[in-house]
């Protein structure tokens, strides 16, 4: 399991096959098959990279229960 160090690796590798924002649950799944769960860090930068709002992340990994935060 990759350490959270190289969330910058992880996400490039994630959205050279899912850029759109229509992916973003399918991004959030890679994200979680990676490390167990969605890092904060992790989360932070994939708002600031596909420019979508960190709360509208947030609130799609908590409504659905396949996702974890921690």
């Amino acid at each position: 399991m990759p350490t959270v160090s190289n969330v910058d690796n992880v996400l490039s590798d994630i959205l050279g096959r899912y850029s759109s924002r229509q992916y973003l649950m399918r991004i959030l799944q890679e994200i979680q098959s990676v490390y167990g769960y969605l890092p904060r860090e992790a989360l932070e930068k994939l708002s600031n990279i596909m420019r979508i709002p960190l709360s509208d992340i947030i609130n799609v990994a908590t409504f659905y229960h396949q996702y974890k935060l921690e």
